[in-house]
């Protein structure tokens, strides 16, 4: 028998050996996109939650020289970066003529952060976290 011929019969995949490496990746595919997007969701949070605390010192300071807390991050002089701001709305509650003084921060999730289970995020001015078990 001629070895050209022997080598051109035995070039190439079969259908099921290309069904079954379709199969595989699309497996690995499933188990990794989901995992892949949660560590995306931790990241985002915890760059708002680096915000958030540093704000709440900036609103201790901010207090022990004006007697009062800011209402908004620019009285902090804090702006809120576009990586932040993309995933998240920021809000300062801190209202005036209460006493003792009190503020909140809140930050609310947006679009595809909308689905992390830890969902609004809140820091006052006693440290208090919630939710405790995303902070």
């Amino acid at each position: 028998m001629n070895p050209q011929y022997r080598t051109n019969a035995m070039i190439g995949f079969t259908l099921i050996e290309l069904l079954c490496a379709i199969a595989i990746v699309t497996i690995l595919v499933s188990i990794a996109v989901p995992s892949w997007q949660s560590v995306i969701q931790r990241n985002h949070r915890a760059s708002v939650q680096a915000l958030m605390t540093e704000a709440a010192g900036r609103q201790q300071q901010f207090l022990y020289d004006r007697r009062a807390y800011a209402s908004s991050l620019a009285q902090l002089g804090l702006e809120v970066p576009a990586a932040v701001s993309r995933h998240y709305d920021i809000e300062v509650e801190a209202p005036e003529q209460v006493l003792p003084p009190r503020f909140e921060l809140i930050a609310r999730p947006k679009h595809a952060q909308a689905s992390d289970p830890c969902g609004v995020l809140r820091l006052d001015q006693t440290g208090g976290r919630t939710p405790s078990d995303c902070w």
